[in-house]
């Protein structure tokens, strides 16, 4: 067994709790309290009203713990915080081909602790997400992703869609 698959099977991965909120959100600022995508916070404001947000979805979301999302920790040992979390959306679409139901879902912020990435955390969760949403019988499963984070998604069946995500953020939209 390689290194990184032995290291791997010794993590947990299992739904959020509540007093799991504060780790998340340190974990989820690695993708928006920095960096030049849309989605990171141009300043203070920007900051402090996601960070607020986001706790109240996840004390809402853990709660109330349904088939239309699931919020997966990565720990390295029953009692100890989260390293990683990835979340798992269950969305309505116009029914398609591979996709008769319109129900698709979405994994979103995937993320792993600077000191513990390259062990197969990301995939471990991954890999939990893709169990519920075919257990709910999910046709089609998307997530965007970053360059450098697009070979570990291919490993685990994830293909480009061949369209192109755009962004528009309307300002009334808050």
């Amino acid at each position: 067994m390689s290194s990184q698959a032995n290291e791997s099977s010794q993590v947990i991965v299992e739904r959020a709790r509540l007093s799991d909120v504060h780790a998340l959100i340190v974990l989820r600022s690695v993708l928006l309290s920095s960096g030049d995508s849309q989605y990171a916070s141009r300043n203070e404001l920007d900051e402090s009203t996601w960070r607020r947000a986001y706790t109240n979805w996840l004390d809402h979301a853990i709660t109330t713990a349904d088939d239309e999302s699931k919020i997966c920790v990565a720990r390295l040992s029953p009692d100890s915080p989260p390293v990683g979390s990835a979340i798992g959306l269950v969305n309505r679409r116009v029914p398609g081909v591979h996709c008769p139901s319109g129900r698709i879902g979405w994994i979103q912020t995937v993320v792993v602790s600077a000191e513990n990435r390259g062990r197969g955390i990301g995939s471990r969760m991954i890999e939990s997400l893709l169990s519920w949403f075919h257990a709910q019988e999910i046709g089609e499963v998307m997530l965007e992703t970053t360059p450098d984070a697009r070979s570990v998604y291919s490993s685990l069946g994830f293909d480009p869609s061949g369209e192109e995500l755009l962004y528009h953020h309307c300002e009334s939209g808050n």
